[in-house]
């Protein structure tokens, strides 16, 4: 959809609609390209958290609900995040313009900013090494590598039984994930005991 066709803000009906960054600034201007910038940032943040690669072009905006809630979305991750005029935002994962993220905004539900706190280049050296030991770990295990998302490092399994690594707030979580129902392996601040119980549990 082109943002140059609209000479005002659309009306509620059409304001869900996903927009490029040029988009963005055609149709809403300033303040919402302020916010989308300070957004930009903290998904290169989670970007260098998890490992991944973040082009400019990769995310697509929307504007949501009376408030004009500014929706960044990042498809290849499957993250969304909520941003609002004071900067305090609400992260879900996603791959759209949920209005329901909005909702949850809107009800005072929010993402510390600690979440995204970039990571020491010793964090980082940890988290890819980690991640690189996947293509060896699923092959040992006859196992399918499943592609990353965020806040999960590992994930490898087949369509009934997974091993997940996550990362969540405070530290690190092993998971062995059957029919859907989850069990914790184990948890702690630090990557490497985490993961040295994962390797153990997908060796069994």
């Amino acid at each position: 959809m082109s943002g140059a066709a609209w000479k005002t803000p659309p009306d509620a009906p059409q304001d869900a609609a996903e927009l490029t960054e040029r988009d963005l600034e055609v149709v809403w201007g300033g303040d919402h390209v302020r916010r989308a910038a300070w957004a930009r940032g903290l998904l290169q943040r989670r970007a260098a958290q998890t490992g991944r690669a973040l082009a400019r072009e990769d995310l697509r905006y929307a504007v949501v609900g009376p408030a004009r809630r500014l929706v960044v979305i990042w498809p290849q991750a499957g993250e969304t995040l909520v941003i609002g005029s004071d900067q305090t935002f609400l992260a879900e994962e996603g791959t759209g313009a949920d209005p329901r993220i909005v909702e949850a905004y809107e009800a005072g539900e929010r993402t510390t900013l600690a979440q995204y706190a970039p990571p020491s280049p010793e964090e980082s050296r940890a988290r890819q090494d980690a991640m690189a030991l996947g293509p060896e770990l699923a092959a040992d295990a006859g196992m399918t590598l499943w592609p990353p998302k965020p806040g999960v490092l590992l994930d490898i399994g087949d369509q009934e039984i997974s091993w997940r690594l996550c990362e969540e707030e405070g530290g690190f979580v092993a998971y062995f994930v059957s029919r859907g129902t989850q069990r914790e392996l184990a948890r702690g601040p630090e990557l490497a005991p985490v993961l040295a119980e994962y390797r153990r549990s997908l060796a069994r």
